[in-house]
């Protein structure tokens, strides 16, 4: 019950690199696919790492996943994207570098959420929420991390389809510089169809 992918990246008609084949001179073309799209996400990766070196993988992940672009489209180019396409969107470093919080992970509780060992992967800290069989009333727990040297304040509002009517407490708060603030959100189902996907969103937006 994890959400994958975590996020997009640019991974069409992108120029790369090709090996030599016999006489054919040939050592670039154009490739597109998940191998052209994952180093987009690690040298993201990489360049926040050289701007917050104090984060830990888990906060890099989610400062790119809550400020990525969810503008997408299908491969039609006419269809809206769901999460289960693009994730939470496309890579957008300009906004990830100055990500207003972050959510942080313990390597323990990674290990510990293993379903095999009766985990549970959704309780884990991070953007994603995810619930395959939420019948009536499924709830997470998400704890958010100030990035900024100033307190801010924060107000959080949802977007959802009729069917799955989303609440959050609390719905504003004040993050300190440095501080922490534990979010509980809850998806009421009971309107919801059997064996159907719903999707919805939660915003958080600073006042100012």
């Amino acid at each position: 019950e994890l959400l994958k992918p975590d996020y997009t990246a640019p991974g069409v008609n992108i120029l790369a690199a090709v090996a030599a084949s016999g006489d054919d001179p040939v050592q670039y073309d154009f490739y597109q696919g998940t191998s052209m799209a994952s180093p987009h996400g690690a040298g993201s990766a990489a360049l926040l790492v050289a701007l917050h070196p104090d984060w830990s993988p888990a906060e890099i992940k989610s400062a790119i996943a809550t400020t990525a672009n969810q503008n997408l489209l299908k491969e039609d180019a006419l269809t809206p994207a769901t999460p289960f396409d693009g994730g939470s969107g496309r890579i957008d470093l300009a906004a990830a570098a100055f990500a207003g919080f972050v959510l942080d992970e313990t390597t323990a509780n990674y290990v510990n959420a293993n379903p095999y060992e009766g985990g549970e992967p959704n309780t884990l800290n991070q953007p994603s929420m995810v619930e395959y069989d939420c019948i009536g009333v499924c709830s997470w727990t998400r704890t958010i991390t100030s990035s900024l040297d100033y307190a801010q304040d924060w107000t959080v509002s949802v977007e959802s389809g009729p069917e799955m009517i989303l609440s959050v407490v609390p719905m504003n708060f004040t993050l300190e510089a440095g501080g922490t603030q534990t979010i509980e959100i809850t998806a009421d189902m009971s309107s919801g169809v059997a064996d159907q996907f719903y999707f919805g969103k939660l915003i958080l937006t600073p006042d100012d």
